[in-house]
């Protein structure tokens, strides 16, 4: 996986929320294209949490990740 790829699901139009998917099985929501940055060497995901409150980063290198997975949004 690298940048190229992630920042054309964060620009796609209309935005599809996904997950980001790791070699050791964590996911990490992406619901809105603003909570993802990607930079040269990884990607940083900012979760929400229960409180619908902003977490603190997470940084993921792009070697670690194997997939993104498309999050199914309830009409």
């Amino acid at each position: 996986m690298n940048a190229k790829v992630i920042q054309a699901e964060l620009q796609s139009s209309p935005f599809k929320p996904f997950a980001v998917v790791t070699a050791s099985g964590d996911r990490y929501k992406v619901l809105h294209p603003e909570l993802a940055v990607p930079t040269k060497l990884a990607l940083f995901v900012f979760e929400r949490d229960s409180n619908d409150e902003i977490d603190l980063p997470v940084k993921i290198g792009y070697p670690n990740i194997t997939a993104l997975e498309p999050i199914e949004q309830a009409a």
